[in-house]
Order: structure tokens, then C-alpha cells, then sequence
């Protein structure tokens, strides 16, 4: 439900920002929510992304675009405070959390050290 309530907020943002206003604005606010919530923030920025429309996908990725629809948590390990996805049909979606961790952590990282 609080994705839902952030996809909301991002689209009706998202007509009166710039997606970088956005991130300034939100992400101080969603981020220490969305971990004391448990949920995984690799996967919480790539939805992000995704709504700013800042990581895109060609509409040939037809299998990556499937995996995201069918992407599924485990409940029990969530009744346990763990943030597991199940290991089924998810191999496009690794890929992209192994780039945005990896790939754009990088930058992020390098950004950081550079204006300190």
C-alpha cells in the first residue's frame, strides 16, 4: 500500500517538477520510511527511477518488462523482518538492481567524494 501512496505522489510531482527537484525533495523524506518499512532500497530507488522516468526500457526488453510485473517478495521472510524476494523468473530484475547498485552507485559515490 505505501508504494502505491509513492507512486501517487511521484505522478502528480511529476507534472509540476523536474524529476531532479523531485529527488531533492522526496528522497530525504521516503528513504529512512522505506527502511524503517523493511523494504529493500536497491529496489526502492529502481522504482524510483522508473516513475522519474530516469531508467528506461526499450520496449524490446519484453521479458525484463514481464519479470517486473510478476517480481514477488517471500512472506514468510517478510513475517520475519527479512527483505527477501522469491528466486523465481527474475533474472532481468537482478541485473537491473546489480546495475543501479554497481553502475550508478559508482557515479553517486564518485559525485560525493568529488564536491566534498
Amino acid at each position: 500500500m505505501i508504494f502505491v501512496a509513492i507512486n501517487i505522489l511521484l505522478l502528480f510531482l511529476g507534472c509540476i517538477l523536474e524529476s531532479v527537484s523531485i529527488i531533492f525533495i522526496t528522497l530525504p523524506i521516503l528513504f529512512p520510511l522505506i527502511m524503517q518499512l523493511g523494504f529493500d532500497p536497491i529496489w526502492f530507488n529502481v522504482v524510483m527511477l522508473l516513475n522519474l522516468e530516469l531508467l528506461k526500457f526499450a520496449s524490446s526488453c519484453t521479458e525484463t518488462i514481464k519479470e517486473f510485473a510478476s517480481y514477488i517478495w517471500d512472506e514468510k521472510a517478510l513475517e520475519r523482518g527479512e527483505d527477501k524476494p522469491v528466486k523465481q523468473h527474475d533474472h532481468s530484475c537482478d541485473a537491473v538492481r546489480y546495475f543501479v547498485s554497481t553502475v550508478l552507485g559508482s557515479k553517486v559515490a564518485r559525485l560525493r567524494e568529488i564536491s566534498r
